[in-house]
């Protein structure tokens, strides 16, 4: 570093130094103090930047105490009767007379003289009969059968009902009664700032801070006009007794934001299908990293269609060959696991979207829409040879 460099380096430890900590729970600055700041600047030039900042990082000291308080606790207030109503069958046995109506035969005893010869020398005796007959009759016997009926009665009870009470009692709480410091720490920190590509005029302002041992990067002011990559790394010891070091380094990458809202601002355009590659062209790409593909395709039936993929492209099937002001994007299908013949006919849906499709770090990841996108529709084509 320079000697002007360092200059600037001591003024900035020289002014945290006179500033304090904010109050922090277990560990950080001491209560009423605020953590150490520094504001970073960026004009769109390469550049680095060596700091050091100072901070404490400790703990509150907690107290337990016996406190009065109010308690409060249910009492029998009243019963109160509660009745709903239920329902029994009485029965009540009935006797009713069940005949049977039918013939039977009645027979009556009789006495005949027989006879046998010629007078007068006849020869006759009494001989026993009966005479029957046919008469009708009616069997009747008595049956007993419970009626029954549905009789509506209360059924009624005593609920107690209750009401709180308050009366004193105590409570053991936490107070906070002093603050202890455990490290005293430096935190040593190398930023570099990776020229913004473009014609945008960079004009950022982000905000440096040392709470207790926690460095945090953050943006104070921005133009709105740059995405932030921030890739970092930190390696804290201690190096002796109650001191505490923190090495770190923040890169900072300035990325364009209309190069990177562009492709997803312009209609997809020349759809071509040969074989086993599908493409389309979109406004220029200058940025695949912000740019995620989706495609859906399906094989037209009799009835309805069947899908066959349905999806966002992986990069590794996707390749990007910029034709001018143009950028054209070109799947292959072999590499989603599609082979697809000429002989079908199909529906093809295409989109595209701006979006942090390798999960870059940003400070101001607002700033993507969250409807930046485009569609293309084919139907009913297929591939040429």
């Amino acid at each position: 570093m320079g000697t002007q460099g360092r200059t600037w380096a001591t003024a900035c430890m020289l002014a945290l130094s006179l500033s304090g900590g904010a109050w922090a729970q277990d560990s950080g600055n001491p209560p009423g103090a605020e953590a150490a700041t520094v504001e970073l600047h960026f004009n769109g030039a390469a550049e680095q930047k060596s700091l050091e900042l100072q901070g404490q990082e400790g703990h509150t000291v907690f107290e337990t105490r016996v406190v009065p308080d109010t308690c409060y606790r249910q009492v029998l207030d009243h019963y109160e009767r509660i009745c709903h109503t239920e329902f029994r069958n009485e029965c009540t046995p009935i006797a009713h007379q069940v005949c049977r109506d039918g013939f039977r035969q009645e027979c009556t005893p009789i006495t005949r003289r027989e006879c046998v010869g010629l007078p007068p020398y006849q020869t006759c005796h009494d001989v026993s009969d009966r005479v029957c007959r046919t008469v009708p009759y009616r069997d009747c016997r008595t049956e007993w059968e419970q009626v029954c009926r549905p009789i509506w009665f209360p059924v009624c009870h005593d609920e107690p009902r209750y009401r709180s009470e308050a009366y004193a009692c105590t409570k053991t709480i936490q107070v906070p009664v002093g603050y202890e410091i455990d490290y005293q720490v430096t935190a040593r920190v190398q930023v570099t700032f990776e020229s913004a590509a473009g014609s945008v005029q960079a004009d950022e302002t982000l905000q440096l801070q040392l709470d207790g041992a926690q460095l945090k990067l953050k943006p104070a002011k921005l133009s709105n006009l740059l995405l932030i990559e921030t890739n970092s790394t930190f390696d804290t010891q201690v190096t002796a007794p109650k001191q505490k070091v923190v090495n770190a380094t923040y890169t900072l990458r300035f990325v364009p934001l209309d190069e990177v809202l562009k492709p997803a601002d312009g209609a997809l355009q020349d759809f071509d299908w040969i074989r086993n590659e599908m493409s389309f062209s979109v406004p220029r790409v200058s940025h695949p990293e912000y740019l995620a593909t989706s495609l859906r395709i399906a094989r037209q039936q009799l009835v309805g269609e069947k899908k066959r993929f349905d999806g966002v492209v992986p990069a590794e099937a996707l390749r990007l060959e910029d034709r001018g002001d143009r950028t054209r994007v070109i799947i292959n299908l072999q590499r989603l696991g599609l082979d697809l013949g000429s002989d079908a006919k199909y529906n093809v849906e295409l989109q595209i979207k701006a979006w942090n499709t390798r999960g870059q770090t940003l400070l101001n990841p607002e700033l993507l829409p969250l409807h930046a996108e485009q569609e293309l529709k084919q139907k009913g084509v297929r591939p040429s040879h």
